[in-house]
């Protein structure tokens, strides 16, 4: 089970926040053109090693499980009430859990279970852009989908993962989506994270060597140029900026 510590900004405060990997069955869509989280993971028993975690000292607990935290085929209801069970006795400010907008509705049953501790769900949006959402990502679902999920998670802060190149897009067409993108969400959620692609094994970034000389002309990985052009941008002064390069 891989642990790393971040700092996090949570009621106007600057805390340090305990980042946990769980090991699940992985993520039941697992279909996504950049994304290997799921493939080659182990399920295994872990509440024991998540527990002495608790040892630690941090604020904020943030839970990924490779897939969706509300999923109770990767994560039955017992083990995921076991794991607020421990998170709640400890004590937290904040807890933050990521979904698929298909399951976000199951967030309000953790709400009730952890009481007065502030619940931030995650939801992998990557992009506005139903065409790049289907044949650039395969992501499963539609816009429509995630507006439908926000607002049944009117009651919590709400979280936005935006993906910075996804597949088969230029530089240009990534950095346009990027922003267009955030505009379009910048009064649905509380908090947006710019994501840069990273190259997954068995994937296609991984296939095309990151060279854009298969999948596309002109195609390739990501310019840091980009994500600074992108820091320069100001959306919402509702909203708090994130940059959490994935695979890390």
């Amino acid at each position: 089970m891989r642990s790393w510590f971040t700092e996090e900004v949570v009621q106007g405060d600057v805390v340090t926040a305990l980042n946990v990997v769980i090991p699940t069955r992985g993520c039941s869509w697992n279909k996504c053109t950049m994304c290997s989280y799921s493939l080659g993971i182990q399920e295994e028993p872990f509440l024991e090693d998540f527990a002495r975690l608790m040892e630690k000292d941090f604020d904020k607990i943030k839970i990924f499980t490779s897939g969706s935290f509300l999923d109770t085929t990767e994560l039955p209801v017992s083990v995921r009430e076991d794991v607020l069970d421990v998170v709640k006795e400890r004590g937290v400010k904040e807890i933050t859990i990521e979904t698929r907008p298909e399951y976000a509705k199951n967030a309000l049953s953790v709400q009730k279970y952890m009481g007065n501790i502030v619940v931030e769900v995650a939801i992998g949006l990557e992009s506005s852009n139903d065409r790049i959402l289907q044949f650039c990502i395969n992501k499963g679902f539609l816009f429509k989908d995630f507006i439908t999920a926000v607002h049944a998670l009117k009651s919590f802060k709400v979280k936005a993962y935006l993906l910075i190149k996804p597949p088969f897009l230029t530089e240009y067409e990534a950095i346009e989506d990027a922003v267009a993108s955030a505009h379009m969400i910048a009064d649905m959620v509380d908090v947006i994270s710019f994501n840069p692609v990273a190259i997954h094994k068995r994937r296609c970034w991984n296939t095309c060597g990151g060279q854009g000389t298969i999948l596309r002309p002109g195609y390739g990985r990501w310019w840091r140029y980009s994500t600074a052009a992108l820091t320069s941008l100001r959306i919402s002064s509702a909203i708090r900026w994130l940059w959490e390069r994935e695979g890390e």
